[in-house]
């Protein structure tokens, strides 16, 4: 593991205070635990304006001082996973907050180049404000913050791992390096779907495409996986996967420094039936990593 230099660091600063808390409301109140949705009002500075950070945030009941779980979620659907895992987390004595997507028709996925930077700087830095609200909350122990990131969520939080040093563990599935790469090869329903779109509306083929997000995407995974400490994290890579190249997932990997790694013999998709083994050794690793912590 390389110290994070001091000019990337610079990069990812940002101004505690400008963060406003404008929402906090339960939202589900089972018997077990509640479901809080918190929402503040943060800068969007690349873009000259503010802009809403959701959070939906699972807390056991009648507790204080728990470990906690940020859920980066997949680039769109229901949220039906990052729930899934939520709500195996909190009950098994741990807090969960899903951090919500980026939302409108700019968000992360979009294959323009001159977004693609601009959106993974923001996420990084939305999600260290995620971080200082932890700090604030005595429901939280700031010494015991993971992140589970899945797809979109993994290449996040490979990159916000890499920049946040309160994080301790980190388990990230189907995730990869070379966005380049990715962004045009990817057999990702979503992302095939909008670079279809943008490639006939510039004229472009993908050789092209890829040559100009070759120059242009600055926030790469695999630039920032040397300054990763690698005993931090888990990987779940599938075999078979075509929307995130197995070979980019493994390219990571071993710019991480070769972290724990489990390669399962799956697609992208496929990979959901190893959820239960997913879930399972993701909060044995946690534990792993929390009790070190301590």
């Amino acid at each position: 593991m390389q110290p994070l230099p001091a000019a990337i660091a610079s990069e990812f600063s940002y101004e505690k205070s400008l963060c406003a808390l404008k929402e906090e409301t339960v939202r589900e109140s089972p018997a077990q635990y509640k479901i809080l949705r918190i929402k503040f009002e943060v800068p969007f500075t690349a873009v000259g304006t503010n802009k809403m950070l959701e959070l939906d945030c699972y807390l056991p009941r009648g507790r204080t001082n728990l470990p906690v779980v940020m859920i980066l979620p997949i680039s769109g659907g229901g949220y039906f996973l990052e729930r899934h895992f939520a709500e195996y987390f909190v009950k098994h004595d741990m807090a969960a907050i899903i951090v919500h997507r980026e939302k409108g028709p700019n968000k992360l996925s979009n294959p323009d180049p001159n977004l693609i930077n601009v959106y993974l700087q923001q996420s990084v830095i939305d999600n260290c404000r995620v971080v200082d609200w932890i700090e604030s909350r005595p429901e939280f122990d700031p010494k015991r913050i993971g992140v589970m990131g899945t797809s979109m969520g993994g290449i996040k939080g490979s990159l916000f791992i890499a920049i946040e040093p309160r994080v301790q563990a980190a388990v990230l599935g189907l995730a990869g390096g070379d966005l380049p790469y990715v962004l045009t090869y990817s057999t990702e329903r979503g992302i095939v779907r909008r670079r279809t779109a943008y490639l006939q509306e510039h004229q472009m083929t993908e050789k092209e495409f890829k040559a100009i997000l070759d120059k242009s995407v600055v926030w790469d995974p695999k630039k920032l996986a040397p300054f990763v400490d690698p005993k931090k994290v888990l990987l779940f890579l599938g075999a078979c996967d075509t929307a995130v190249p197995f070979k980019k997932g493994d390219e990571l990997r071993r710019a991480m420094g070769k972290p724990e790694t489990v390669v399962m013999m799956s697609g992208h998709y496929s990979a959901l039936f190893y959820i239960l083994y997913i879930q399972r050794s993701a909060l044995d690793f946690f534990h792993k990593r929390f009790e070190k912590a301590g």
